[in-house]
C-alpha cells in the first residue's frame, strides 16, 4: 500500500507536464518510448551480470528539442528528440547533484509521429532505431530528418 502511494505521487508531476506540451509533442514521445525506450530496457533486462560490456542505464528519458514539428524535402513532418541517461543506483536528495548525474543526449535522433518512424543520428548519418535493438539495418534516405531548404529560409529571414 505504501508503494502504491509513493508511486502514484512520483507520477503525479510528470503527467502535469506532459499535459501542458502539444499534443504533437506528446504523441512524438510517447512513439519514442513505445519503439525505442521500452525494447532497449527489455534487451537490458536480458543481459547477463557478468557481461563485460558497460553497465545498462538505471534510467532513461526523452526530450523533445523541437517547439513544433518540422517538415522534410518530402512534406512529412518529424520532431528531434534526445534521450538522456542516468547511471548509478542512488538517487540522491541535493537536485542540483542529481542533475549531474544525467548524460544528456546519450541518444539523439528525429521522430516522424505519423508514421511513428523512429531514427537515430550516427555521426552525420541517420539510421532506423532498431539499430540499437540489434536489427540489421540500412543507413535512410537523405531526406530523413532535414528540415525543407524553403522552411530553413522562412526561420532565417525573421
Amino acid at each position: 500500500m505504501i508503494f502504491t502511494l509513493i508511486s502514484a505521487a512520483s507520477t503525479a508531476p510528470q503527467a502535469t507536464e506532459a499535459a501542458k506540451l502539444a499534443p504533437e509533442k506528446t504523441a512524438a514521445q510517447k512513439v519514442v518510448e513505445s519503439t525505442l525506450v521500452e525494447p532497449m530496457d527489455r534487451k537490458d533486462l536480458r543481459r547477463s551480470k557478468f557481461s563485460r560490456s558497460m553497465r545498462a542505464p538505471v534510467e532513461r528519458r526523452v526530450r523533445l528539442l523541437d517547439q513544433s514539428p518540422r517538415k522534410d524535402s518530402k512534406g512529412e513532418l518529424f520532431l528531434t528528440f534526445a534521450i538522456d541517461s542516468r547511471h548509478g543506483w542512488i538517487v540522491l536528495e541535493d537536485e542540483k547533484a542529481d542533475k549531474e548525474r544525467w548524460i544528456l543526449g546519450s541518444i539523439t535522433g528525429c521522430v516522424y509521429p505519423d508514421s511513428k518512424a523512429v531514427f537515430i543520428d550516427r555521426g552525420e548519418a541517420k539510421y532506423p532505431g532498431g539499430l540499437l535493438l540489434g536489427k540489421r539495418v540500412k543507413q535512410a534516405e537523405k531526406h530523413v530528418c532535414k528540415a525543407d531548404s524553403q522552411q530553413l529560409a522562412v526561420v532565417t529571414k525573421k
